[in-house]
């Protein structure tokens, strides 16, 4: 009778904890997506499900830095945007945990190489440019990468550092594809003289261009559709060639228990609005 007590009792303290850890309605990250972008998704998100969303935006670059410093006493549960270099360098030092998401069939299968992250969005390297500056230089815009390499741009392009920002890393990475590692070196020392600083994230490229601080800065298209959509006097470029950048999110291993499955309910909530859009 004791035993059957005994054992009755730990199933209820068995059941208590499942319960209270699928009773949760938070859910903590870092979001590596605009300031403005987040509230949206998030604010559907708590809609769709009842779970609130603690967040901190960070970039690309700081999200893995983040990740690294807090290895042994993981703060959130999720890593949300930024391109997927930041993601496979987060893979490989071991901080993520494998998931496969509910729906990921509906993504195209040439863009779902791991399971260790999700991709969700796809983002078109770019030049944005600032009209009124070229209308006013007389200049044609760019058409090519070496093209940012024209003295007349000296101190009038703007980009983020790749140490800090994923559509930047992306950018090195792409170009050392494109030219091999020593030219691609050699052309991002070229490009340091006629940049006059490399800001933290890749998304004040095309702030200071719609505000007028530089002429070109080196982002992505849906950033540049932002300010371009507020009425700013400003346009994008696609280079020859142009690359894609994979944006993505991803389970942190060891983070906060009892958010694991808001944690992949919102991945799967992810992908599932990706493929409606």
């Amino acid at each position: 009778m004791k035993k059957l007590v005994a054992l009755f009792l730990a199933l209820v303290l068995s059941l208590s904890c499942v319960s209270a850890f699928a009773e949760s309605k938070e859910l903590s990250m870092y979001a590596a997506l605009t300031e403005d972008e987040l509230p949206t998704y998030f604010s559907a998100f708590e809609k769709a499900t009842g779970i609130h969303v603690n967040y901190v935006r960070l970039s690309a670059g700081e999200m893995v830095s983040r990740l690294i410093a807090e290895k042994d006493n993981p703060q959130v549960s999720i890593i949300f945007g930024g391109g997927s270099e930041s993601f496979i360098t987060a893979e490989k030092q071991g901080l993520l945990l494998p998931y496969t998401a509910n729906g990921i069939e509906n993504i195209p299968a040439e863009y779902v190489t791991s399971e260790y992250w999700t991709p969700f969005y796809l983002a078109i390297l770019c030049f944005a440019v600032n009209c009124e500056w070229f209308e006013e230089n007389n200049m044609e815009y760019l058409k090519t990468w070496d093209d940012l390499l024209n003295p007349a741009f000296k101190d009038m392009i703007i980009m983020a550092h790749p140490s800090t920002s994923g559509v930047s890393s992306n950018i090195l990475t792409c170009m050392v594809q494109l030219k091999g590692e020593d030219e691609a070196f050699e052309y991002f020392r070229q490009l340091k003289d006629v940049v006059p600083y490399f800001a933290k994230a890749s998304s004040s490229a095309p702030s200071s261009v719609a505000l007028g601080e530089a002429a070109i800065g080196l982002t992505v298209d849906s950033d540049t559709l932002k300010y371009m959509n507020e009425g700013y006097n400003m346009d994008f470029v696609f280079p020859d060639p142009t690359f894609v950048d994979i944006g993505a999110v991803a389970i942190v291993a060891n983070g906060p228990e009892d958010e694991l499955e808001n944690a992949k309910a919102f991945i799967d909530w992810i992908v599932w609005i990706s493929r409606m859009e």
